[in-house]
């Protein structure tokens, strides 16, 4: 068996998600470290800290527009795409 660093790492977080599967399509009560968890299964690593700086909760992520991530969050276009559809459309890879 394989252990993940990240897992070991991650599961002091309070996040009760096991994977994207379980989140629900309704993100607007994801706590700011679910939205984390979240940033990192979808493979957005590099944002993890700015939205941890900014407190984005679920309410918040529901809420943010592709211009607000490109322009305010510095995404790249695909990321942003990527997170705009998963918060506002349930896409999940």
């Amino acid at each position: 068996m394989q252990i993940n660093v990240f897992d070991i790492c991650a599961a002091d977080d309070g996040v009760s998600y096991q994977s994207l599967d379980d989140v629900p399509l309704d993100l607007s009560s994801l706590s700011v470290e679910e939205v984390l968890r979240c940033l990192r299964w979808l493979k957005l690593h590099e944002y993890v800290e700015r939205f941890r700086t900014d407190q984005v909760d679920g309410r918040l992520l529901v809420a943010i527009d592709r211009h607000v991530l490109l322009e305010e969050f510095g995404f790249k276009r695909v990321d942003a795409i990527k997170l705009e559809m998963f918060a506002q459309r349930g896409w999940r890879p």
